[in-house]
C-alpha cells in the first residue's frame, strides 16, 4: 500500500510519463476532467450588477482552493471585443434562519464552483469556462448572456483620479467617503444582523463607506487555527456571511474596504494571535516566527492563493472600494528590522492583486505609525490610509497637519481610516468624550484637509452607534458634495491664507480661482476643552477676485443653511461677515452664474411710475397696470426688507396687475415662472399667482386649494386639467419664493416645482408628468392678457389675499442653481461694499473717492497693514450723493505707507 501511495503521490507531481514508461498503471487516467452544465443563477442583468454561474467539475478530488491543483477560470468577451478573465471559486451554499435576534446558518446542498462577473458594456457577452488540473487534464464550456443598456445612472467601480489626489467612480464623479469602521460583528450569534442594522443607520444618515476585517478569527477570517494555509473548507460559513454583508452594502450603496490581513495574526505578545495562526509551525505550518511571512517564498505563494480567492468571490462588486493588504502592519513582529522588505512585499502583493483582479480595484494598506515613510513610499499602493489616536490639546490640529503632510509628500489620495481620542475602549471613549466632539472634528478635519473622505471612527459597536453619532455624517457629506473635487484649480487653503477678525479661529478647506469651501473652527475647542465658544460679529477675508458671489453659511451639526446671501467683491480680497455661531461653521463662496434675461420681469419699487409697474425684461417692454384696488405695499414689506411689493390683499374680482397680451409670451415651448408670495389670509381654491390662460391655450401658475400650506399648481393649454407637486410650503405671513419650470417636449417630469424663503435655499417640491390635456410641444397662443394675482380665464374672483414681488417669466427652464440666484436677488441682502475709485494726496491730506449707494453713509478707514485688527476709522463720515459718489478725507496722515478702504455705516 505504501508503494502504491508513492506512485499516486509522484503522479500528482507530474511523473505520469515516467510511470507509464515503466509499465505501471496510471490511476484515474481514464476519468477525464469534465464540466457539468453551466447554470446561470437567477437575477436581473444590469450594468455593474452580479452575473453568477454555478457548475460542478467531475473527477477532481484535490484541493479546490489551490490553482496549482486545479485552475478554473472564465474568460468573458464583450460586444466590442474586450476580454476579462475571472477566477472561479469553491462555494458551499447555506440557508439562513432567524430565531429572535440569533442568526443560524447551515449547509444546504453540495459544494461546487461559482464564477461571479459584472459587465459594463451593453450587448451580447460570451463566456468561456476552462479548467486544468495538475495532471494536465482540461475541459471547457461556453455560455452567453445579454446586458441591456442602463435605465438610470450607474457609478461603476472606484478608481484613483488621474490628475488630482482623490477617488472617482467610473462615471467620472468624485467618491468622497463618509462612514465608520465596522471591523466585525458583535458575535457569531448576531452575525449579519449587526450589518443590517449598521448599514441602515449609515445610509439613512448619509454614510457611504465602511471598513471591514476579513482576517479576524472570531468573525470573517477565512483561515484560522482550524484551517490550513491553503484550504478554507472549514470556514466557508464565514465566506457566506461576507457574501451577505456585501449584498447588504450593495442594497444600501455603501462601499466596503476589506482588510485582508491584520497585524495580530503575525504578532506575539499583547494583542498577538500568532499562537492560532496556521502558518505557525506549532499548528502544522512552516514558519517559526511571524516575521518570516515577509521573506518566506512558500508563505508568499499561499497568501497569493488566499488573495485570489477573495478576488474571485467578491471582486465582481463595485461596492468593494479597494483591497487593503494589512491592518497596521507596523505592529507585526520584527517590523523595525525589515521595514524596507515589508514595503517590497507590499509592492509584490499589490502587483499580484492587480494582475488577477479583472475589475481593477485600487490597493492600499495601513500602518500604526502616523507617518510610515517606508510603507508610504511603496509606489504600488494606489492611495494611503492613516491611523492615529491621541488625546492632546488642540486635537484637530495634529490630524490636519499630518494629513496635509502625507498628501503633499506622496501626492496620492489620503484617507484617515482610523482616528480617535481614546484608543483603549469605546466605554472609555464615552466617559472622556460623551458628546463625540472628536468624532465631529474628525469627520470635518479628515475631508477638509486634503483627505478623500472623512476621518473614520473606531469603537463602532460600543461608542459610535450607541451614542447615535451616525447623525453627524449627513451634514458633512452634504456640504462636501458642493466641492468641485475634479477642478484642476482646486487646492488646499493655506494655513494663514484666510484672515479672521479674531485670532482664535482657523480655516480648513479648499480654494479655486473664484470659489472657497471652508470649515471654520476654534482649534482649542475639543474633548479636552469642551466649553462652547460663541463667536459674534466675526469676519473672514478670503483671497477671491472681484465679482458677484453666492455665500452660504452652514450649521455643521444640522446641515441647515444659517445664512445665504449674495455678496459683491470689489477687491482682490473678499471680506465676509459671519453670522453668530458656536464652535464651528462651514462656508461656501461660489461665483453666481450669469442669468439669462427674463422675457418679462416686474418689480414694484418704481413709485414715480404711479399706477404702472415697469417691465425690465426683454424688449419690447410690456409694463403692467394696477387694476382695481391693487397697489404697492408700504416700504419694507418685501422679501428684502427694502422697497415695495404688489398688494392684492383686497376683496373683489378686479384687484390685480394686468398687461395687455404681451406677444413675447406667446408660442413658448419651455417656460419658467417665478414669484415671491406672502399670504395675508387663507386663499381660495384656484387663486392665481400669475396667469396668461384661456380655455384651450396659454399657461397659469395658481394655488391649488384653500390652504395656507400652499400647494402650487400649473395649467398648460387648458383650464380643465392641472398638475401639482407632492409637497406643500407654508406661506402664511411669511415671504416664500415659488417657481415652476415646464418643458413641453418632455413627458416624464415635464413640470418641476420649487420653493425657498429668505433663509432657505431653493429646494424641490416635486415634479409632475405631462398629462395629455396639456397638448403638444408648444404652449399655444392666447389673446388673453397677462395678470399677476388674477386671471382672464374666468370672471370669478381668483385673487389671493397676498403680497407678491419680483415676478418673472423666462422662455427656458432654469436649473435649480439658477433659481437659487433668482431667489438670492430677492432676499435681504447686505448693502454692496463701496468701491474706492480714486485717491489723491496733497501735503497734508489724502482724499479717497468711492462709489456707493445713493443716500448711504460711509466711513473712511486706514491701516498700516492688511491685518484685520489694523483698520481704524479716520476723519468724518460722508453721505453718498444721488449718483452714489462719496468723497472722504484723511487729514495729516503719516508719511509711511498706508492702506485705505470705505466702510458702510448706514442708509438704504
Amino acid at each position: 500500500m505504501a508503494w502504491r501511495a508513492l506512485i499516486l503521490a509522484e503522479l500528482r507531481r507530474g511523473w505520469l510519463v515516467l510511470l507509464a514508461a515503466c509499465g505501471l498503471p496510471a490511476p484515474g487516467l481514464a476519468q477525464l476532467l469534465a464540466f457539468g452544465p453551466i447554470q446561470q443563477l437567477p437575477g436581473v442583468i444590469e450594468p455593474f450588477k452580479r452575473v453568477e454561474f454555478a457548475f460542478v467539475i467531475s473527477n477532481f478530488t484535490g484541493n479546490p482552493f489551490d490553482p496549482q491543483a486545479i485552475d478554473v477560470k472564465a474568460e468573458f468577451t464583450g460586444p466590442s471585443g474586450q476580454t476579462r478573465v475571472v477566477p472561479a471559486f469553491w462555494h458551499q451554499p447555506y440557508a439562513r434562519e432567524l430565531f429572535f435576534d440569533t442568526e443560524f446558518i447551515y449547509p444546504q446542498g453540495s459544494p461546487g464552483w461559482r464564477v461571479r462577473f459584472a459587465a459594463d458594456e451593453a450587448g451580447l457577452w460570451q463566456a468561456r469556462f476552462h479548467a486544468r488540473d495538475a495532471l494536465g487534464r482540461e475541459d471547457a464550456r461556453t455560455n452567453s448572456f445579454t446586458l441591456a443598456p442602463a435605465t438610470g445612472p450607474v457609478s461603476g467601480f472606484v478608481r484613483v483620479a488621474t490628475n488630482t489626489p482623490v477617488l472617482v467612480t467610473d462615471d467620472g464623479k468624485p467618491f468622497i467617503a463618509a462612514g465608520v469602521n465596522l471591523g466585525w460583528f458583535t458575535s457569531l450569534e448576531r452575525g449579519t444582523l449587526d450589518y443590517e442594522q449598521w448599514f441602515s443607520l449609515l445610509s439613512t444618515n448619509g454614510g457611504n463607506y465602511a471598513r471591514i476585517w476579513l482576517a479576524r478569527d472570531r468573525s470573517l477570517g477565512l483561515w484560522a487555527s482550524n484551517t490550513t494555509t491553503t484550504n478554507f473548507s472549514a470556514r466557508l460559513d464565514r465566506a457566506w456571511r461576507m457574501d451577505r454583508i456585501l449584498e447588504l452594502a450593495e442594497q444600501h450603496d455603501i462601499r466596503l474596504l476589506p482588510t485582508l490581513l491584520i497585524h495580530r495574526q503575525f504578532r506575539t505578545g499583547t494583542n498577538g494571535e500568532w499562537q492560532f495562526n496556521p502558518y505557525n509551525v506549532t499548528n502544522g505550518g512552516y514558519l517559526t516566527s511571524p516575521a518570516q511571512v515577509f521573506t518566506n517564498a512558500r508563505a508568499a505563494q499561499d497568501l497569493r492563493l488566499y488573495f485570489r480567492y477573495c478576488v474571485a468571490r467578491w471582486g465582481y462588486s463595485p461596492h468593494i472600494l479597494a483591497w487593503e493588504l494589512f491592518n497596521e502592519v507596523s505592529y507585526t513582529d520584527g517590523y523595525d528590522q525589515q521595514a524596507q522588505r515589508v514595503s517590497e512585499w507590499h509592492g509584490e502583493m499589490a502587483d499580484y492583486l492587480k494582475a488577477i483582479d479583472p475589475f481593477g480595484h485600487p490597493v492600499t494598506s495601513s500602518s500604526a505609525r502616523p507617518l510610515d515613510t517606508n510603507l508610504f513610499a511603496t509606489p504600488q499602493l494606489d492611495f494611503l490610509t492613516l491611523h492615529d489616536y491621541w488625546d492632546s490639546p488642540r486635537w484637530q490640529e495634529k490630524m490636519a497637519n499630518l494629513q496635509r503632510q502625507v498628501r503633499t509628500n506622496y501626492r496620492r489620495p489620503v484617507l484617515f481610516a482610523e482616528m480617535g481620542y481614546e484608543f483603549r475602549s469605546g466605554e472609555l471613549s464615552a466617559q472622556r468624550d460623551p458628546d463625540g466632539l472628536h468624532v465631529h472634528q474628525g469627520l470635518w478635519t479628515g475631508v477638509m484637509t486634503g483627505g478623500t473622505g472623512t476621518g473614520m471612527s473606531w469603537w463602532w459597536e460600543s461608542y459610535f452607534f450607541p451614542r447615535q453619532f451616525e447623525r453627524k455624517l449627513g451634514p458633512v457629506r452634504a456640504f462636501v458634495g458642493r466641492i468641485p473635487w475634479l477642478d484642476p484649480a482646486l487646492r488646499l487653503a493655506g494655513t494663514n491664507e484666510i484672515i479672521f477678525s479674531t485670532n482664535t479661529l482657523a480655516a480648513y478647506g479648499y480654494l479655486t480661482t473664484n470659489a472657497a469651501y471652508l470649515w471654520i473652527s476654534d482649534p482649542a475647542f475639543g474633548p479636552g476643552s469642551p466649553s462652547n465658544r460663541v463667536f459674534t460679529a466675526a469676519t473672514a477675508t478670503l483671497p477671491l477676485p472681484p465679482g458677484q458671489y453666492r455665500v452660504n453659511w452652514t450649521d455643521t451639526r444640522t446641515g441647515q443653511t444659517v445664512w445665504s446671501l449674495r455678496q459683491t467683491g470689489a477687491l482682490p480680497l473678499l471680506t465676509l461677515s459671519a453670522p453668530t455661531f458656536t464652535n464651528d461653521i462651514a462656508l461656501s463662496v461660489e461665483p453666481l452664474p450669469v442669468l439669462p434675461q427674463p422675457v418679462l420681469h416686474y418689480r414694484f419699487d418704481d413709485l414715480a411710475n404711479g399706477p404702472v409697474a415697469a417691465d425690465s425684461g426683454r424688449p419690447p417692454a410690456t409694463n403692467g397696470t394696477f387694476n382695481g384696488d391693487a397697489t404697492r405695499t408700504a416700504a419694507g414689506q418685501t422679501p428684502s426688507g427694502r422697497g415695495h411689493a404688489l398688494n392684492v390683499n383686497f376683496s373683489g374680482a378686479t384687484n390685480y396687475l394686468r398687461a395687455d397680451n404681451p406677444p413675447k409670451l406667446n408660442g413658448l415651448s419651455q417656460v419658467t415662472l417665478t414669484a415671491w408670495i406672502n399670504l395675508r389670509g387663507a386663499p381660495a381654491v384656484n387663486d392665481r399667482i400669475l396667469s396668461k390662460l384661456a380655455a384651450t391655450a396659454g399657461f397659469d401658475f395658481k394655488i391649488f386649494d384653500a390652504n395656507t400650506n400652499l400647494l402650487p399648481s400649473l395649467h398648460i393649454n387648458t383650464t380643465a386639467t392641472s398638475v401639482q407637486p407632492t409637497n406643500r410650503v407654508h406661506a402664511f405671513n411669511r415671504w416664500v419664493f415659488l417657481a415652476v419650470t415646464y418643458d413641453a417636449g418632455l413627458t416624464n417630469a415635464a413640470a418641476r416645482f420649487f420653493a425657498g424663503s429668505s433663509n432657505e435655499v431653493v429646494y424641490s417640491l416635486g415634479s409632475a408628468d405631462k398629462p395629455p390635456a396639456f397638448g403638444g410641444a408648444t404652449i399655444l397662443d392666447t389673446a388673453n392678457e397677462f395678470r399677476v394675482g388674477g386671471t382672464a380665464a374666468t370672471t370669478q374672483d381668483r385673487t389671493p389675499p397676498a403680497w407678491l414681488d419680483d415676478v418673472r417669466v423666462y422662455d427656458l427652464t432654469l436649473t435649480p442653481e439658477e433659481l437659487e440666484q433668482v431667489r438670492l436677488e430677492g432676499v435681504n441682502l447686505p448693502p454692496p461694499p463701496p468701491v474706492a475709485t480714486g485717491l489723491q494726496r496733497s501735503s497734508q491730506t489724502v482724499t479717497v473717492t468711492g462709489q456707493g449707494l445713493p443716500g448711504a453713509v460711509y466711513q473712511l478707514q486706514a491701516a498700516d497693514s492688511l491685518a484685520p485688527a489694523a483698520w481704524q476709522d479716520v476723519g468724518q463720515t460722508g453721505l453718498a450723493a444721488p449718483g452714489g459718489i462719496v468723497t472722504l478725507t484723511d487729514t495729516n496722515p503719516p508719511d509711511s505707507r498706508r492702506f485705505y478702504r470705505l466702510r458702510y455705516v448706514s442708509g438704504p
